[in-house]
């Protein structure tokens, strides 16, 4: 922490871009049970009247105190996320990890209850989406941004509405809980939500909420930061995407697919349903990349890919293990059958011709089944099962499917 305290405190242009801003920052470091600043710029040393190596006992009153180590103790808790506090000013409080070390970020001048007229200027131009309502629930304050983000025309079609009729994924009396529990208590932050809220036009959008108690218009009430988490789902899911998924193929991966199965095992026994797996190997792939190089050898995949979907249905699992390896996991079926049966339908279907650049291409594939309970009822057995099958059906001369057979039934094992 030092070394950034000795960076702040350099003359740079780092420092100058603090100074410059029109929020009062410092960083605060735990020595003990005591917090003390490394650093402050010049709007937190003029409203605050603090300095580097002042403790927050020596600046704070009582109140400010401990709401502010109320913030302190809830963004260590939170892995590191921001926390947010309303009263006795506008705090955002930032866990820096790996350190003992907070940053602080008073967005206007510490006062002692928010006052109505100053507390619609300093949000008004927020950019966070912010409502304040009272212990019945009705909204009594909104700001543009929020305006905007449930699509009214104005603030006052917002204006004695409920707050909980915005929300569709959470019931009306947890809610009330959830609010009642802050009213309570007289130092109290709402940790971060994730829900989802249906605007007035009726579309629904994923939100994170953090609420926190303020006194607005001399009245005890809670504001509400809203902030639309659409983009940071998104890459939530490419992020999924890319740990699940086969980057060229889009279908899963093997550690999706060893997953899905474990799953599935786990649940098999309440469903009275069959399970099998189906190995699959592309035949002599490997002379396609040679004769025609890597690209056609990719989009040869592609296509045998898209065919293989076709067949299946949404209920069954099909992943890409490796190379020109995959595997199917078909769920939920009654006859020991079935299994055999959608592997030669596959068969046929893979045989049938492709054309890329000019080339017409046959591929073919050979499959081997492995049937849960008969064959084994743990995934690795019945992944070395399958692959067993899958040897025998190449040892046939390919082009064709195998059952796993027990070595007393099969001539092929000993």
């Amino acid at each position: 922490m030092q070394g950034i305290a000795n960076l702040l405190n350099a003359p740079s242009m780092l420092e100058e871009w603090l100074n410059s801003l029109d929020l009062a920052i410092g960083i605060v470091e735990q020595n003990g049970g005591s917090f003390t600043y490394t650093y402050v710029n010049q709007k937190l040393k003029k409203s605050h009247s603090t300095a580097v190596g002042k403790s927050i006992d020596e600046v704070y009153r009582k109140e400010e105190k401990e709401y502010l180590l109320t913030a302190l103790e809830q963004a260590e808790k939170n892995g590191h996320h921001e926390v947010t506090i309303s009263r006795p000013g506008w705090l955002q409080v930032y866990a820096i990890p790996s350190t003992s070390s907070y940053l602080l970020q008073w967005n206007h001048p510490r006062t002692s209850e928010t006052q109505t007229g100053n507390y619609q200027s300093m949000v008004d131009q927020n950019t966070d989406s912010i409502f304040v309502h009272d212990e019945e629930d009705r909204i009594v304050f909104v700001n543009p941004a929020g305006v905007q983000l449930v699509g009214a025309e104005s603030c006052g079609e917002c204006i004695g509405m409920s707050v909980h009729g915005f929300i569709q994924d959470e019931p009306q009396s947890d809610v009330q809980n959830r609010l009642d529990r802050v009213f309570e208590s007289e130092f109290s932050i709402l940790p971060p939500i994730e829900r989802k809220i249906k605007r007035f036009d009726g579309r629904v959008i994923e939100v994170e909420l953090t609420g926190s108690k303020v006194i607005f218009d001399g009245k005890p009430a809670i504001q509400t930061i809203c902030r639309v988490i659409s983009e940071r789902r998104r890459k939530q899911n490419r992020l999924e995407e890319m740990a699940y998924y086969d980057q060229l193929t889009q279908v899963s991966n093997r550690r999706y697919f060893f997953k899905k199965l474990q799953l599935e095992l786990q649940e098999i026994d309440q469903t009275d349903s069959l399970l099998s797996v189906l190995f699959i190997d592309l035949d002599n792939f490997k002379d396609i990349n040679d004769q025609y190089g890597h690209k056609i050898g990719d989009d040869v995949l592609v296509i045998f890919t898209k065919r293989i979907k076709q067949m299946l249905r949404e209920t069954d699992t099909f992943s890409r293990l490796g190379g020109d390896e995959f595997v199917v996991l078909l769920t939920d079926f009654q006859a020991a059958s079935v299994p055999e049966q959608v592997a030669e339908r596959m068969i046929e279907r893979i045989q049938q011709p492709i054309v890329l650049n000019g080339h017409e291409l046959q591929i073919s594939v050979s499959i081997g089944i492995a049937i849960y309970p008969d064959h084994g009822v743990t995934k690795d057995i019945l992944l070395t099962r399958a692959d067993q099958a899958l040897y025998e059906a190449k040892n046939n001369g390919r082009k064709c499917v195998e059952v796993y057979q027990h070595p007393s039934e099969s001539p092929y094992k000993q």
